[in-house]
């Protein structure tokens, strides 16, 4: 059976624990845009082709798209150990730039909730001293 772009971009994905979503907000791809093609609604364009190959510099080109060659550049298409051990810890630095990413998210957002809590119980207290006021008023 041969492969397609897809078949390829999936072998990739899976040596660097990559899905479409990441690769679609990495490389700044329009939503939707490999999932798209992959249900063959549209193609996708030249330019998403070269934010991919952009964005993953390791990738030969040559191999994405037509299949020929191997998977990943190197000067002489042969991958030493220590070459392959820097493609692994690529992939690696990437996994953690993203948890880095995904954990900053997460932060800013609990900052968000932390400061909505703080305006609540403010709220709350000026809102039981007024209770307080308008009781002893009444006994």
């Amino acid at each position: 059976m041969d492969e397609d772009f897809f078949d390829r971009l999936d072998k990739y994905m899976n040596i660097n624990n990559l899905n479409d979503n990441k690769i679609t907000v990495q490389a700044g791809l329009p939503v939707g845009a490999l999932g798209k093609q992959r249900r063959g609604s549209r193609g996708l364009s030249v330019q998403s082709i070269a934010k991919i190959l952009h964005t993953y510099p390791d990738i030969n080109a040559e191999w994405l798209i037509t299949g020929d060659g191997e998977m990943i550049k190197s000067g002489e298409n042969i991958l030493s150990e220590s070459q392959s051990g820097y493609i692994t810890q690529c992939a690696e630095c990437r996994q953690k730039d993203q948890r880095i990413a995904d954990l900053l998210e997460t932060i800013a957002s609990l900052k968000e909730t932390n400061a909505t809590q703080k305006e609540l119980n403010s709220e709350l207290k000026r809102q039981k001293a007024l209770d307080d006021n308008s009781d002893a008023k009444y006994s």
